[in-house]
This record gives structure tokens, C-alpha cells and sequence, in this order.
């Protein structure tokens, strides 16, 4: 069982935090995309954003957004709504909801769990978004060319998931964002 947790690691400013229309197949958190256009199908909206898969052509110019996890969560997979306890392995943002995210601004420093990626990332290696695909790629530690946001792995950490968990913990990666074009 994987548990996705992503979050902010320390205070950001209110306009590095906004919100995604979820496309069809949902969003988790950890899931990178695109937020570049406004939902229009939202009468009198300015701040919603449609949230878009990542293409090379969208990663070489505009910035990501990352689903952020938290007590914002609303429903489970099967469309229930979580009966207090915490479980990192079930929350998704459904189709047509609404899913916070966290924009990937230089220097904005943010948790994500080794689940998130397709393997586990260690200190130093670099992560960006991939063409087609909303997750994180681990790079190692060589350097993307045409990538405009560009994580960099600072630190291992572990989460206490709590909850149903008890003081189960999962190890995740403390990441900066790096200045574009770096």
C-alpha cells in the first residue's frame, strides 16, 4: 500500500496555494500538472484552475503545481467520505472536484513521500515532471534540459501517518524548488 502524502514544509504565501478543477481519472496527492488556464465551465471564476497533464512542450515553459494532502480531503476511491481516520493509501481528488495545490515557485520547500514517485529519490537527486504522466521523475542527479521546475531532494524524513496507522511512519523527501533555467 502506497500513502501518498504531500504538504507544504513551511509557511508560503497565500497566492502559492490554489486550486485545480480534477480531470477525468482524479488527482492523488503528490500528482504534479499544469495550471495555466482557468476553468471557464464556473460562472464569474478567477481563481480555479483546470488542472492539465504535463507534455514537453508545457514542461519546457510553464510552471507545475503539485496536489497537496491535508485535512482538506473529502472523499475516499469508492466515493465515501473518510470516517475520521486517516488513511494516506485511499484519498483521491474525484473527477470534477475541486484539489488544492501548491505551486512549484524557486525556493518554495515542500514534503512528498517516496510513494509518490515510481522509486524511492535520495538526498541530491533532482525531480521534474515527465511528458504524459502526472508524477514526479527522479532524475538522479543529473540536471533536466528543457524543464522549466526542477526539485532538488534536500533530505530524507519520515511522516507519522497516525490514524489507523497508529506510529507507522512513512519516508518521504524534504524538496526546494530550484530557481528556473538553473
Amino acid at each position: 500500500m502506497s500513502n501518498r502524502v504531500c504538504y507544504p514544509m513551511t509557511d508560503v504565501p497565500e497566492h502559492l496555494v490554489g486550486t485545480v478543477t480534477v480531470p477525468a481519472g482524479g488527482l492523488r496527492p503528490g500528482d504534479v500538472v499544469v495550471v495555466n488556464t482557468i476553468d471557464n465551465t464556473i460562472v464569474d471564476n478567477f481563481t480555479q484552475y483546470l488542472a492539465t497533464q504535463p507534455t514537453s512542450e508545457l514542461l519546457a515553459t510553464e510552471a507545475l503545481g503539485i496536489v497537496i494532502s491535508g485535512g482538506n480531503f473529502e472523499e475516499l476511491t469508492d466515493g465515501r467520505l473518510p470516517n475520521g481516520q486517516p488513511d494516506y493509501t485511499q484519498y483521491v481528488y474525484l473527477e470534477g472536484k475541486t484539489a488544492p495545490v501548491l505551486f512549484l515557485e524557486p525556493r518554495v520547500i515542500f514534503y512528498l513521500s517516496d510513494d509518490c514517485l515510481a522509486s524511492a529519490a535520495s538526498v541530491g537527486d533532482y525531480l521534474y515532471g515527465a511528458d504524459g504522466t502526472n508524477t514526479l521523475t527522479d532524475g538522479g542527479a543529473s540536471l533536466p534540459s528543457g524543464v522549466l521546475t526542477v526539485a532538488q531532494v534536500q533530505a530524507k524524513h519520515n511522516f507519522r501517518l497516525g490514524g489507523i496507522f497508529g506510529g507507522e511512519f512513512t519516508t518521504g523527501n524534504v524538496c526546494r524548488v530550484l530557481p528556473y533555467n538553473a
